[in-house]
């Protein structure tokens, strides 16, 4: 079930993060579904420097503190985008499962 919720792309920015563009709601789902900087890079066609600063510029519009060294942002973010699919889908308990 979790595999489900990773693979559900996201269409338009969710309520929750309104400063969501559409590539960084692509961004985010790439991100959630596993894949490094460089082969979201590659996949998009544009430069990893591009795609190290939108993913950096991502954590911001999520607001997830990356000063804060007690928390990965990167694994942050996947929990936000899992915790986001869950409200959409309505499956509490997958997220549950994951926790």
């Amino acid at each position: 079930m979790p595999n489900a919720l990773l693979a559900t792309p996201l269409s338009t920015a969710p309520f929750h993060f309104p400063k969501l563009t559409a590539r960084q709601c692509q961004l985010w789902t790439m991100l959630a579904r596993g894949d490094s900087n460089q082969a979201m890079a590659r996949n998009l066609g544009l430069s990893i420097k591009w795609v190290d600063c939108a993913v950096g510029l991502l954590y911001g519009a999520l607001s997830i503190d990356t000063a804060d060294r007690s928390q990965n942002p990167r694994v942050c973010a996947v929990l936000l985008y899992i915790q986001f699919q869950a409200d959409r889908s309505g499956n509490q308990r997958a997220v549950q499962n994951l926790i």
